[in-house]
């Protein structure tokens, strides 16, 4: 009988532990996503990521339309509750890409991230903290969507392109050997037409996932001038390897990238999704390192 109790001692003692090293939990009222911008989506996905991981099931609330339909594919991945009013005061409150609203009376603490220093607002209190995608965190918001694929020779255009971006393509000695797909939110220039093969606009996120999901290659070959863009998140999540700057590449410590500034290149017509993987790994790892330095919830 008592080495009945004691086993029971021991199995109870056994999942308390377990629980504790496997679940963070929030003291007071747990985390609200606060998204009040028309764009950025693709952010919330590192944050129900993250959340999920340590057992948390977040609040969201929304403030814009979602457009591109990003919730359709996260409510199929992660939980969180979608509230449509806001009816108690939390623990946290993380805005994922910045807009000011008058929000400091919904948590006490907020996280605000922003993409330009010139949103970060001067400010003595110290539960409100401004996280920027370019200062030494370099964090990049990536999620695993995709984890095996047969990549197509595809190259992927995301999002607004400049001349500098033309001019690094031309610099590609095997372009002709890929399809060229450009996906924004406007027309393309009549010099960058010249290039691609295929047009979308305003795809929504399933479809724009489904196109990566295919591909070898995404690229970031503007000139970034401290600017996140939401394409790098995508390369990653999606496995495919990031065509860039060498300016990026050094300023976020990557590895994984292809370089194209100056001079002429030959791409792989496969890309190294092994080298992909591996790096985003190490980026996710880092991420919530730095998530959970920012809320502290242990």
């Amino acid at each position: 009988m008592y080495c009945i109790i004691i086993l029971v001692i021991i199995i109870i003692a056994i999942c308390l532990y377990n629980n504790k090293n496997n679940l963070i939990t929030t003291k007071g009222d747990g985390i609200l996503i606060y998204h009040n911008y028309i764009y950025h989506w693709e952010v919330l996905g590192a944050i129900f990521d993250y959340c999920n991981k340590y057992g948390i099931i977040p609040d969201l609330y929304t403030t814009k339309e979602d457009e591109n339909d990003w919730l359709d594919i996260y409510r199929n991945i992660y939980q969180y509750n979608h509230i449509d009013k806001i009816e108690k005061r939390y623990k946290y409150v993380i805005v994922p890409t910045l807009r000011f609203n008058k929000i400091s009376n919904l948590g006490d603490n907020i996280i605000y991230f922003v993409h330009r220093h010139k949103w970060i607002r001067k400010n003595s209190n110290p539960n409100v903290k401004y996280v920027h995608f370019m200062n030494k965190e370099r964090l990049i918001p990536t999620i695993p969507l995709i984890t095996y694929k047969i990549a197509k020779p595809i190259i992927v255009l995301i999002g607004r392109q400049d001349k500098s971006t033309v001019r690094r393509l031309k610099l590609i000695q095997n372009l002709g050997d890929f399809m060229i797909i450009s996906i924004n939110r406007k027309s393309n220039s009549k010099e960058l037409n010249n290039i691609v093969d295929k047009h979308y606009t305003n795809l929504d996120a399933k479809e724009m996932i489904d196109i990566c999901a295919n591909s070898s290659y995404i690229t970031w070959l503007t000139e970034y001038n401290g600017i996140q863009s939401g394409c790098v998140n995508m390369a990653f999540s999606t496995g495919c390897q990031l065509l860039t700057t060498p300016s990026y590449k050094r300023d976020f410590n990557l590895v994984s990238p292809i370089v194209i500034d100056k001079q002429s290149v030959i791409i792989p017509i496969q890309p190294d999704l092994r080298l992909v993987y591996m790096e985003r790994d190490r980026i996710i790892a880092d991420r919530d390192r730095l998530f959970t330095h920012l809320i502290n919830l242990t």
